[in-house]
């Protein structure tokens, strides 16, 4: 089989050794380059698809270019709107159509397709990076840490790392509605891999998603 690994930022991430991964096929997302310091793992491909990422500034998103891996991101992110970011720069950037559903409305990726839409921003880059795997470059066997599920209205609880976001950036309800649409979101993910006969493993510490649990440590 085809395999890979897609990182969430959950505080679970953390607790990994990502120098395991060295050698694997990676996908990471968004502020993953936090915990660079901690590890000397790159990631295969960096991920930055989610419409309304405003918190990621320009000066991070030239920093994954100039690390040189692939790095994948949405078509309308505000640098390439504004015109400060020319994209056919960098041979190692792909721009994504990402659909503009809002994050409310769940959708399969086959009715995204059907609408022209490369991709489902549904809930995040994490999870349009799982589709990204499968649906875009036929990975089959597909392993996810890092997705946690545990929003709650504290940021220093939500990432690997307490300062990944500024403080009131949600309110408890808004993290509960999120923890929702997450769980939905990996669901669907689910069960668009069992249609094309792929197998979704969740390698993280915590028994939160719908994928069969594995150990880390014993798959890579």
């Amino acid at each position: 089989m085809n395999r890979c690994f897609i990182l969430g930022n959950g505080p679970s991430l953390s607790t990994h050794d990502l120098d395991l991964l060295k050698g694997q096929v990676t996908f990471a997302c968004n502020k993953i380059h936090r915990l660079y310091h901690t590890t000397t793992w790159r990631p295969t491909h960096w991920c930055s698809l989610d419409r309304t990422d405003y918190t990621t500034t320009i000066a991070e998103y030239l920093s994954h270019f100039r690390e040189g891996y692939e790095c994948h991101v949405a078509a309308d992110w505000f640098g390439f709107r504004t015109g400060r970011v020319d994209p056919t720069e960098w041979k190692n950037v792909h721009v994504h159509t990402v659909c503009n559903a809002p994050h409310e409305t769940a959708q399969p990726w086959s009715h995204i397709s059907k609408v022209s839409h490369e991709l489902c921003r549904y809930n995040g880059t994490g999870n349009s990076a799982i589709e990204l795997a499968i649906r875009h470059m036929g990975y089959d066997e597909v392993y996810v840490l890092g997705f946690d599920l545990g929003y709650t209205d504290d940021e220093t609880r939500n990432h690997f790392d307490p300062a990944y976001l500024p403080s009131g950036t949600r309110s408890m309800d808004q993290a509960r509605r999120m923890n929702q649409r997450f769980l939905e979101a990996h669901q669907i993910a689910k069960a668009e891999a069992d249609a094309r006969g792929a197998v979704i493993y969740n390698a993280g510490r915590l028994d939160n998603l719908p994928y069969e649990q594995v150990v880390y440590e014993d798959i890579v």
